[in-house]
Parts: structure tokens; C-alpha cells; sequence
């Protein structure tokens, strides 16, 4: 997860100071390189949307292999095997983790990959409105709104997971009945 946010950085940060360059460099010389410039925010966000899907599913696949080791481990634990018993409560509920925690490391990571899709998506409008007197304005808005979808569509994904098997999460064949 975290290399992944760490070539998303690397791809977002390109991306952004690139096209930053071109549209300065085109003002210097009385060009029009805007469009390549948002040509290439709009495939690096491409990209980090990919890498945000990515990673979604990557928190799926954790969250299915950590219950079922909970689940094997309580099986053992209820046991008691040579009498021992689980005195530090190490895990062994098999509804834990949740799909989606403030609490995760790997949640905080995709905040992390759509606040960098968001940058690359604010820096569009900006390029798109920079002869606009409110752009700063519009740049903001185009920030907080790409983020807010995102991490709404990542949210509802992950909580949808909640309610489904683990085959049904990991492979999305529909709903548990």
C-alpha cells in the first residue's frame, strides 16, 4: 500500500509540476501548451484512479484473509489446547477488521491517493479556467469535490463488502442472501 501511495506521489507530483511548467512556460512565450498540460493531469488522474481501485481491493483481500485467520485462531483458542487460554485477548473475533476503519493504516493510504488524484484534478480546473477571475475558487472546489466522490464511492465499496461473503467481496458475485 504504501509504495503504491509513494508512485502516486511520484506520478501526481510529476504530472502537476510538468504541466505547471508548460502552462508558465506558455505564458513566457505566448503559446497554447494548455492542452498537452491537462492532457497529462487527466492520465495521471486516470492512473490514480486505477491505483485507488487498486487498493480498495487490496484492503479487501486483507480484510478477507484476517478474518478467516481470526476465525481458525478462535476455533484453536476455544480448544484450549495444553490448557492454554487467549489471557491477552489476541484476536479471534472473524468480523474484524471492518471493511472500513478510520483506524487503518490502509484506509488512511487511499485518503492519501485521492487527495493526490484531487490535486491532479483541481490543477485541470485551474488550467481549464486560468483566464477565469475566480479560478482559485473553482481550483478549490474541483479539489474538495473530486475528493468527496472518491472517497464516498471507496466508502460505500468497502462498507457494501460488510454485507456480502468473503467470496462474494473478494470476487463480487452479487449479494449475500
Amino acid at each position: 500500500m504504501w509504495d503504491t501511495c509513494k508512485f502516486a506521489f511520484a506520478v501526481h507530483s510529476g504530472a502537476i509540476g510538468l504541466s505547471v511548467g508548460l502552462y508558465q512556460y506558455s505564458l513566457d512565450k505566448q503559446l497554447e501548451l494548455r492542452a498537452p498540460a491537462i492532457a497529462l493531469l487527466s492520465l495521471a488522474l486516470l492512473v490514480g484512479l486505477f491505483l485507488l481501485f487498486m487498493m480498495a481491493r487490496v484492503r479487501v483481500y486483507f480484510v478477507a484473509a484476517s478474518r478467516y485467520i481470526n476465525e481458525q485462531r478462535a476455533l484453536h483458542l476455544s480448544l484450549q489446547p495444553l490448557g492454554f487460554v487467549n489471557s491477552t485477548g489476541y484476536y479471534s473475533d472473524a468480523t474484524q477488521p471492518k471493511y472500513f476503519t478510520w483506524r487503518s493504516t490502509q484506509v488512511w493510504a487511499l485518503c492519501l491517493v485521492a487527495l493526490l488524484n484531487a490535486a491532479s484534478g483541481a490543477t485541470v480546473v485551474f488550467l481549464l479556467l486560468a483566464q477565469w477571475s475566480y479560478v482559485t475558487s473553482a481550483a478549490m472546489a474541483g479539489l474538495v469535490t473530486t475528493l468527496a466522490v472518491q472517497l464516498t464511492a471507496v466508502r460505500r465499496h468497502l462498507d457494501r463488502c460488510e454485507s456480502l461473503t468473503t467470496s462474494q467481496a473478494v470476487w463480487g458475485k452479487g449479494r449475500k442472501t
